[in-house]
């Protein structure tokens, strides 16, 4: 008999990483309490260790790289991929990139 391949949400892994984290039990045992094999309970507190630090430095991280005026409200959550912001509003799509710093050089000639 061959089990279902199952697929486990966000909040789920995070409760077997950080009961993982919390070390008061093998993985072994956790692995038997929440049904799931020990590698993958080690996978997913392997996960959130390295990941802790970037929750933290985030916050800090923003800086405002400029404004754009939209001819419409937004009309949708803003998606930031490959270092474009996309925005979709009710006429267009928009994709927003920031532009590398000038050089000292272009901005003589720009001023």
């Amino acid at each position: 008999m061959t089990r279902k391949h199952r697929t486990f949400g966000a909040s789920f892994k995070a409760r077997v990483a950080l009961a993982a984290v919390r070390g008061d039990k093998t993985t072994a045992q956790l692995a038997g309490k929440f049904g799931v094999h020990g590698n993958q309970v080690s996978s997913w507190k392997k996960r959130l260790l390295e990941g802790a630090t970037e929750l933290f430095a985030a916050r800090r991280d923003k800086k405002l790289i400029g404004r754009v005026k939209l001819d419409s409200s937004i009309s949708s959550s803003p998606v930031a991929a490959n270092g474009v912001l996309y925005i979709a509003t009710l006429r267009r799509l928009w994709a927003v990139q920031a532009r590398r710093p000038l050089t000292n050089d272009e901005a003589a000639i720009e001023n």
